[in-house]
């Protein structure tokens, strides 16, 4: 769909697992896919901070670190609207999200071109400073351990 309107950027898929197949599959017929495959932690940075966004497409999941790193590199994250990632994007603005499945969505988030505009592109707000930012993301897995029955 994105190249079908002229989307001109890479869309680079990082990462294996269950989905591999179907990422090698979508970067041989597109030509705005590429599919790296495993990336060593030390090469993540470069692409999170040259990265439009961060796309977390999924159906099921908590607070994944992909979502951590991208906070900590200033990346914008465009997500469905599951609990946790939902939950943290809305309240610290950090991104947009789009409902499961809606790829129509997920497509128009992404040709906007909004997510300049997004707060945590912004690294002279005090909020997104590397420390604040951290002391933030701890506060949040305190909450949700303790949410999910832990100690305190």
């Amino acid at each position: 769909l994105l190249e079908e309107k002229g989307f001109d950027k890479d869309i680079v898929i990082v990462g294996t697992g269950p989905l591999k197949s179907l990422a090698e599959k979508y970067s041989k017929k597109c030509k705005i896919i590429k599919y790296l495959g495993y990336v060593p932690t030390e090469d993540l940075v470069p692409l999170y901070t040259g990265a439009i966004a961060l796309i977390v497409p999924s159906y099921a999941e908590g607070l994944p670190l992909t979502i951590l790193e991208s906070i900590a590199c200033g990346t914008p994250i465009i997500s469905t609207n599951i609990l946790d990632i939902g939950e943290v994007l809305r309240k610290y603005s950090w991104g947009r999200t789009f409902p499961i499945g809606d790829y129509i969505m997920l497509a128009t988030i992404i040709m906007r071109g909004d997510l300049d505009n997004i707060k945590i592109r912004n690294k002279s707000l005090s909020h997104v400073v590397w420390t604040t930012r951290v002391k933030e993301i701890v506060k949040l897995y305190e909450k949700k351990v303790y949410h999910w029955g832990g100690q305190r």
